[in-house]
């Protein structure tokens, strides 16, 4: 969506469609290598959840790998699209803060938290986090609101 699929063109080119499975097949296949690299290495004494690790760590640097790259497409979205700041300024705060908070939880935790509460609390909150990410976007884009905050420019007959 920071790209401006279906809200500012209804296609996007050869290379962003190819840089768009790349980094969703790096994200998939990073995130399925870290959870090996836990169960093959992890001394279940000593860590007590996934973040509290280096394959931890690395997951919250793709995490933020991903932000960079949303913050790269609203760029340029609005840089060819400035009409559509009316939907794309809410979207890129609430999802940058979005973006940006599991990693702050799952490094916070880190020393702060009591180590046999440490998994829950992330979890917990990272669940909250995908519940409100999910309640922010039915909110942009409640039909009743759509004229004011989606920007709909593609008519039906198109």
């Amino acid at each position: 969506m920071g790209k401006g699929y279906t809200i500012t063109r209804g296609r996007i080119s050869a290379g962003g469609v190819i840089k768009i499975i790349v980094c969703s097949i790096l994200f998939l296949v990073a995130t399925i290598a870290m959870f090996i690299w836990e169960v093959a290495s992890f001394d279940p004494g000593l860590v007590l959840y996934i973040y509290d690790s280096t394959p931890g760590y690395c997951l919250i640097g793709i995490k933020i790998a991903c932000w960079l790259w949303f913050l790269y497409g609203i760029f340029f979205t609005l840089k060819h699209y400035r009409e559509k700041m009316v939907f794309y300024i809410p979207f890129l705060v609430l999802y940058t803060v979005w973006f940006w908070f599991g990693a702050s939880v799952a490094l916070a935790a880190i020393n702060t938290i009591p180590k046999w509460m440490k998994e829950k609390v992330v979890q917990g909150c990272s669940l909250a986090a995908i519940f409100i990410g999910h309640l922010i976007f039915l909110i942009l884009t409640w039909p009743t609101m759509a004229n004011k905050t989606f920007p709909y420019h593609i008519k039906t007959t198109q």
